[in-house]
């Protein structure tokens, strides 16, 4: 026997295992398939959270009475229904097979609704395999729906989602067919609202938040709808579609969604961002609230932040002058995304709104002033006070910084300075004075000298009268000795006097600089006859350019082997000789050495600044004692290691070698005349 066509939108399985017979009465046979599916939910568990529910039907196998070739049994099946709501009635489906016969009657009770659900009708033909049933109700025989759209609804039974059981019966010629339990489930529609975080520094204006609705299964499954924030005085309502009706049949249902978190203040813990909704605004028909499962997600919080309020107030400094010191202020107010800097000013009221009003975060208010005032010498911190406008929180508001500023009053205004000198290094120590200048306001100002000591009683310093006859005393403290340069210090006794009234505005130290003294050295020249000893001169040591210039106030110093130390000029001690000797015939450099063997220290000199070397000159005889030797001309020539050609002379003649001007000599003595050829000896080294 073959199955009709199934309408796969509106089945669900049955489960047969232990099912409960159908009863029999009289006239009937009854399939063992068809008692098994009575008995048993037509629904899946667990429920199918999305969508219809279609799994194949169940087709009962039956065991028809043959007679005379004409079936004899209920050759149909009766499918339950669990599906998500989709604002479409559902209900059992009768689907029927290939068969001929008319039924008289067929009958359906919801068993769980109240008031029950009766309906009655007559099974008139099978066209195309489906049953066709007709309702007789009130006489008037019209398409019975079969329960098709019978029930819409989501049903709860003590806050669960329950289904509906469905019971009836169906007859032909006086037998009757019992069915029980056979179920349809209508589940919620599943819909999540999340909202969203915000935070802001304080502005006074309300802080608000959207969200977002999401629906999780039925014919919007998927779909998500941002929302905003609503109130009764701003904001919108956002309406968002939850049910576009089942098979295009149905109606479309919306609910109104909404935030509801709003936070103007600074507030800690920070605002749950809630929300709403209502249900009762769809268009068509009201909604039913237990069609939907409306949950919360995830809820943002909303936080303000204070204002931050940074606080300067300024200082000064004057002479005293019997008229307070006062100084203003400045607020920077941080405004989130911008910053305000507002001034405000000294006042002595007490009353608030005479001071300095200053708009803060939107639209706020407060009252400043700066309270600081001075005016007898001396200092004290510039103070602020502040009083908030009525209806502004504090809480609003955090200090981030304050900076006080000072007022200062004097007596008078000193500006000091020392005297900057130089000199040559002379072992003395080099010092120099300064000067004090007194601004006593209405007083003109006056330089007062001072002088170096270093004696340590202040009683033998520089007074220096200040205001209201009080005196201090100053002195220079530089000093400089050896070559190198410093500062030129000062040192102030305030002689009991408050240095607090009095305030040193400028100070402006000089240098005193020693630079090494320069040596200036002259050696001796000298000549002789040949006599077979050494030849040796002293020198000239000058201190300065001016004595060497002049020739005057020259040490003279010896040649080595004598005592090498020499007293300076200045005292110091220090060893000086030279060392140029000449022995042979020729000529050679008086040259000189020193060391610092004595109490000179040769940081404090700059040797030789300048040199004039005499010559040392060893000749033939007294009479040609004046002329000229010149070791690098024609009389000879020092070779490279510094020896120096030793010649000699005979009368006017030509320059000899000595050996040969001995033999020149004796021949002459004899009377004979002899000319001999010039030549060269070894030079002597």
């Amino acid at each position: 026997m073959a199955e009709a066509p199934v309408p796969q939108e509106a089945i669900a399985d049955q489960d047969l295992e232990g099912a409960s017979p159908y009863r029999e009465e009289a006239g009937l046979v009854v399939s063992p398939a068809i008692q098994a599916c009575s008995s048993q939910s037509a629904l899946l568990d667990p429920p199918v959270s999305e969508g219809s529910k279609t799994p194949d039907a169940v087709t009962p196998e039956v065991t028809a009475a043959e007679n005379a070739g004409t079936r004899s049994s209920m050759d149909f099946t009766i499918v339950g229904y669990e599906g998500v709501y989709d604002a479409t009635g559902h209900g059992v489906t009768i689907i029927g097979v290939e068969h001929l016969e008319v039924y008289d009657q067929i009958r359906f009770e919801a068993a769980n609704v109240y008031p029950a659900i009766s309906r009655r009708g007559t099974v008139a033909a099978i066209d195309g395999g489906a049953v066709t049933v007709q309702d007789d109700v009130d006489g008037v025989k019209q398409p019975l729906q079969s329960f098709l759209g019978a029930f819409e609804d989501v049903l709860m039974d003590n806050g669960q989602v329950s289904a509906y059981n469905i019971n009836g019966t169906i007859s032909r010629a006086g037998s009757t067919f019992s069915f029980i339990d056979i179920k349809v489930k209508i589940n919620p529609v599943e819909v999540a609202i999340t909202t969203d975080s915000a935070s802001k520094v304080y502005d006074a204006a309300p802080l608000t938040a959207g969200g977002t609705v999401e629906v999780l299964n039925g014919t919007k499954a998927g779909t998500k709808t941002p929302i905003d924030h609503w109130s009764s005085s701003s904001g919108t309502k956002t309406s968002v579609t939850l049910v576009n009706g089942g098979q295009g049949t149905g109606s479309v249902e919306v609910g109104d969604f909404w935030t509801t978190g709003t936070v103007t203040d600074v507030e800690n813990p920070a605002t749950v961002n809630g929300c709403q909704y209502d249900l009762a605004t769809n268009p068509v028909d009201p909604i039913k609230p237990t069609n939907y499962h409306i949950t919360e997600g995830a809820l943002g919080s909303l936080q303000v932040t204070p204002a931050r309020l940074a606080i300067t107030t300024q200082g000064a400094m004057k002479i005293r002058d019997g008229i307070p010191l006062t100084m203003p202020g400045t607020v920077e107010v941080g405004r989130g995304t911008s910053t305000d800097i507002i001034g405000f000013s000294y006042s002595d009221s007490t009353t608030p709104t005479d001071w300095t009003r200053v708009t803060l975060a939107g639209g706020d208010a407060a009252y400043l002033r700066t309270i600081g005032a001075q005016t007898l010498a001396g200092s004290s911190t510039n103070g602020y006070q502040i009083e908030w406008a009525p209806g502004v929180a504090q809480s609003n508001y955090a200090f981030d910084t304050t900076s006080y500023g000072t007022l200062r009053v004097v007596k008078a205004i000193l500006a000091i300075s020392t005297n900057g000198a130089n000199k040559a290094y002379d072992a003395t120590q080099l010092n120099a004075g300064g000067s004090v200048n007194v601004d006593k306001g209405a007083v003109p100002a006056s330089d007062i000298p001072f002088s170096f000591t270093d004696d340590s009683d202040p009683s033998s310093w520089t007074p220096v009268a200040l205001a209201d006859g009080e005196t201090a005393y100053v002195r220079a403290t530089g000093s400089q000795i050896n070559a190198g340069a410093s500062e030129n210090a000062y040192e102030i006794d305030w002689n009991d006097i408050n240095a607090q009234d009095y305030w040193i505005a400028e100070e402006s130290l000089g240098e005193l600089e020693v630079t090494p003294a320069q040596l200036y050295v002259v050696t001796d020249s000298a000549t002789k006859r040949y006599e077979g000893t050494p030849l040796t001169a002293g020198g000239t040591v000058y201190l300065g350019r001016a004595a060497f210039d002049a020739r005057v106030g020259g040490v003279p110093f010896a040649h080595d082997g004598a005592t090498r130390q020499i007293a300076l000029p200045n005292g110091e001690t220090m060893d000086i000789w030279t060392d140029g000797t000449l022995t042979d015939l020729g000529s050679a450099t008086n040259t000189w050495s020193y060391d610092f063997n004595g109490s000179a220290d040769a940081g404090n000199y700059a040797i030789p600044a300048a040199e004039e070397l005499g010559t040392l000159v060893v000749h033939a005889d007294s009479a040609n004692a004046a002329d000229p030797v010149d070791p690098a001309g024609s009389a000879g020539s020092a070779d490279p290691s510094g020896s120096v050609e030793r010649l000699a002379r005979t009368g006017d003649g030509p320059v000899l070698p000595l050996a040969a001007s001995l033999l020149a000599i004796g021949i002459s003595g004899l009377g004979a005349s002899l000319i001999l050829r010039r030549r060269k000896r070894d030079s002597m080294r």
